[in-house]
């Protein structure tokens, strides 16, 4: 039989270590990043914090790693992207290239760090034991730090506006819900198989990681309660039905919440937002009768007044002369849309929203940034759509129109090259899941494998709804996690755990 390399950090359990403190280290940076932010203090001590923790995991997988050509291939294609993006700024001229090449760099994070946490693993299987128990301290960790905030009246809550949801000293509320789906079922997996003989404690922790999805009140993250919960029974069911213990202590705790939605924070929040958006609509119609108002008391003269250049703004009242349709609009796209009809012009502004007065268009700040970045890359040459746009060109009279979709923003700061590299690094995962299911599920369907499954799932929903994991560095390193768990379980030629 073949020796395989050890590596001389294995043999001590360095490399467990190292991976275990990694991972309860990233709660305490966001707490850091997000005093930073409060007490207005610059950002540069984060920064560094971060790219430095990159930098020691790019080093650290790479001198543990057989297969050391992958770093240089992926270095290759990261090096060739980020010039032809650097190139595609040249043209319309590059306004801040450093913020917007760190941006890049945060992007680049998760793929990085799936391959060093694949070379982790690679050079030392108790690695794989590590992750799930930093996880498991991580929730708890998160959890200390959101009671205390509690306790001296700081939680900055989830909804600021209408003063909902528990978000503790952490910054960002769709990655706090991404970090907590991913990280939940993986540490209840594993209190499971330590705490099977101790049901009182068990639901305890069942308790913690869902009512920290629950009190977070996001609508992605109570679905992640709901994938954790229910999802965990099921492949308990599936796996082995003689965890009654551990499936009740779940089906309990789950239930309890998901029987508290009229309570929830979400469900309030919502209420609040329905009532806003009737107050937004009634408020748009009366923009658009005053506009018809003072339309009909305008002259023949007014109403043959040339039109200005896009960019310039238009005296309130002076219809168009060129498409009647636009004139009832002018002062309703004026007040909720006034960023993009004064780069862009109300022209090419109305037809991208089909000349909508409906609230749920003009207000949704969503479709607000995507339209914006839209219109931004039509004006920009080919390059562009190859290689990205700069993050700086994303903001415009002080307002940030980044896209609120992690692959909508890949696709405008990296181009149709970037977004198609990360679907197909994205889709590789899946696709060895699905592989060796059908060869033998029996095998591979573990319950910690199961765990890291509806972690993934519920990190892909927060991509594809969300700009909370892709582009932020705190949230894409549990994805890295979450996608070399994957990557190991499901290697072919695996022995039994």
């Amino acid at each position: 039989m073949t020796s395989q390399r050890v590596s001389p950090w294995s043999r001590f359990g360095k490399l467990p270590t190292f991976v275990f403190i990694l991972c309860i280290s990233q709660p305490l940076m966001d707490v850091l990043s997000y005093w930073v932010e409060e007490l207005q203090i610059s950002n540069a001590i984060t920064l560094v914090l971060r790219f430095a923790m990159l930098a020691l995991m790019a080093a650290a997988g790479y001198r543990v790693s057989r297969r050391r050509r992958v770093y240089w291939i992926g270095a290759g294609i990261l090096a060739v992207l980020t010039a032809g993006h650097i190139w595609a700024q040249l043209g319309p001229g590059y306004g801040a290239m450093m913020g917007d090449l760190a941006n890049l760099l945060r992007i680049y994070q998760m793929p990085i760090c799936t391959v060093c946490f694949i070379s982790f693993l690679r050079a030392d299987p108790e690695v794989l034991p590590a992750l799930r128990k930093g996880l498991f301290w991580n929730i708890l960790i998160i959890a200390l730090v959101e009671l205390l905030s509690l306790v001296t009246n700081t939680n900055p809550f989830t909804y600021r506006n209408s003063r909902e949801g528990l978000l503790g000293w952490f910054y960002f509320a769709n990655s706090q819900s991404a970090i907590l789906s991913a990280a939940a079922p993986v540490a209840m997996a594993w209190a499971i198989e330590k705490l099977e003989n101790r049901p009182v404690i068990l639901t305890l922790v069942m308790a913690v990681n869902l009512g920290l999805l629950y009190g977070l009140g996001t609508r992605l993250a109570y679905l992640g309660l709901f994938a954790a919960g229910l999802g965990l029974v099921i492949s308990l069911l599936l796996i082995d039905r003689r965890q009654k213990k551990a499936m009740g202590a779940l089906l309990l705790v789950t239930v309890l919440f998901l029987g508290a939605f009229p309570l929830s924070p979400m469900y309030r929040n919502q209420k609040t937002v329905a009532a806003n958006a009737v107050k937004k609509q009634n408020h748009i119609n009366s923009l658009i009768a005053t506009q018809n108002f003072l339309r009909h008391r305008q002259d023949l003269t007014a109403s043959a007044a040339v039109d200005p250049e896009p960019g310039q703004l238009r005296p309130m009242g002076t219809p168009f002369r060129e498409d009647p349709k636009l004139g009832p609009l002018e002062l309703a796209y004026e007040s909720y849309l006034g960023g993009l009809v004064h780069r862009f012009g109300l022209e090419r502004v109305a037809e991208l929203y089909g000349y909508s007065s409906k609230v749920s268009d003009l207000s949704n700040i969503r479709k607000l940034r995507i339209s914006y970045c839209k219109l931004l890359m039509q004006d920009r040459p080919v390059s562009s759509l190859l290689f990205g746009l700069e993050l700086g060109d994303l903001t415009w009279e002080g307002y940030i129109y980044d896209v609120e979709n992690d692959l909508h923003g890949i696709f405008f700061q990296c181009g149709g090259l970037g977004l198609l590299l990360m679907v197909l690094f994205l889709a590789w995962f899946p696709i060895r899941i699905l592989r060796v299911l059908i060869r033998d599920w029996k095998r591979y369907f573990t319950l910690q494998a199961a765990s890291f499954g509806i972690g993934f799932l519920t990190s892909m929903t927060h991509v594809w709804a969300t700009a909370g994991v892709l582009r932020r560095p705190n949230a894409s390193i549990y994805l890295s996690v979450i996608l070399a768990a994957i990557f190991w379980l499901s290697r072919p030629d695996r022995a039994e755990t």
